[in-house]
């Protein structure tokens, strides 16, 4: 009876003890991680030229709260992805979302700086730039764009960077 005992005591220490070093790991491995996210690197097949880029402009509303994106001249393209990324009192703020094409070589997309809920708005203060990048996804692969913006500026027309992505 007393070996008995002897050998539950030995498993639960056993156990408790192996339990505690994965706790301790598990605690140690989230505490080192920096809690940024690593993106997917992309394979990039080749950079594009201008004129293989579609052309694009951001239009801000007069109280810049309000943005409009136009994409003209889409060439073989399924979908756009667009992410625009900015600053608003030294906080990096975006916009996510996808537009869905069906044949169509020009868009228009109104895009809010801020969110709202049941009608009620709450604009991002202070954005004086940032970037806008778009991913046009077709047959060919993705082609990534990528253009900065400053809403201060006059010239609406952005200057794009492109990538084809097989």
């Amino acid at each position: 009876m007393k070996k008995n005992i002897a050998v539950i005591l030995v498993v639960l220490i056993s156990l408790v003890a192996v339990i505690t070093v994965v706790m301790l790991l598990a605690k140690n491995k989230s505490s080192s991680s920096t809690g940024k996210v690593t993106p997917t690197p992309e394979q990039v097949s080749k950079e594009l030229s201008s004129e293989e880029l579609p052309s694009a402009r951001l239009i801000p509303r007069a109280d810049k709260r309000e943005l409009t994106l136009e994409i003209k001249d889409i060439k073989n393209a399924t979908s756009i992805e667009y992410e625009l990324t900015y600053l608003s009192k030294g906080l990096s703020r975006g916009v996510v979302g996808t537009i869905n094409l069906s044949g169509e070589t020009s868009i228009s997309r109104k895009i809010l700086l801020g969110t709202c809920s049941r009608n009620v708005c709450k604009y991002d203060e202070g954005v004086t730039d940032g970037m806008l990048t778009l991913r046009l996804r077709g047959p060919e692969g993705i082609v990534k764009i990528t253009a900065d913006f400053d809403l201060n500026s006059k010239n609406y027309q952005l200057t794009l960077k492109g990538w084809l992505i097989k």
